[in-house]
């Protein structure tokens, strides 16, 4: 997952709802593997890593990867 948290992005009604994406990702299992001003690299930790679900915020699991 790739995310531009530097500045507003047109997908995100406010830079705040962009960073509880972010979290929900990082509660997922996913570990940050980059960040630079704001431009942010985050990749599953695991095979079986959780799907986030961003309506409503939940992790879910990933039935494609686990095994």
């Amino acid at each position: 997952m790739i995310a531009d948290t530097g500045g507003p992005q047109p997908m995100f009604s406010s830079r705040t709802a962009q960073m509880a994406d972010v979290q929900l990702l990082r509660d997922c299992g996913y570990e940050q593997l980059y960040d630079n001003d704001g431009y942010l690299v985050l990749h599953a930790a695991s095979p079986g890593s959780a799907t986030p679900d961003l309506t409503p915020h939940r992790c879910t699991p990933d039935g494609a990867h686990s095994s």
